[in-house]
């Protein structure tokens, strides 16, 4: 069973919640990343959590920590909430912060953006080194 750290964050200007906790299971990458946002009036929510297999990481446990909740502080300054695919972009960086890719590296997607004036989007990525 792998250590498996869950970092979870509603971004905010201020830095937002964020949320760390242990558990223990199955995980077959190095991390997952999921991210939701809906900007309709009266009901803007955004959420992103971190899935970080420590078995796998080369970075300490502190440093990951850090740098999410930094990303979840730039995610909030970003109008009016985070752009879906600049997100996307953000958390691939800070995947390779958590270990450095190899050639044979990947990440499997799932990306959906509606864009519009009260744009909603979601995201799924898996990381392999």
């Amino acid at each position: 069973m792998a250590r498996i750290l869950v970092l979870t964050c509603h971004p905010s200007p201020e830095g937002g919640v964020t949320n760390v906790r242990k558990s223990y299971g199955k995980a077959e990458y190095v991390a997952l990343a999921e991210y939701y946002v809906t900007n309709e009036p009266d009901r803007e929510y955004e959420i992103l959590e971190l899935r970080v297999n420590l078995d796998e990481a080369e970075a300490d446990e502190k440093s990951i920590t850090e740098s999410f909740k930094n990303l979840c502080s730039e995610l909030g300054r970003l109008p009016p909430l985070g752009d879906t695919i600049d997100v996307f972009k953000k958390v691939t960086e800070l995947f390779e912060d958590i270990k450095l890719p190899y050639t044979t590296r990947g990440i499997k997607a799932t990306i959906y953006d509606s864009g519009g004036d009260y744009p909603t989007g979601r995201f799924k990525a898996v990381y392999y080194a």
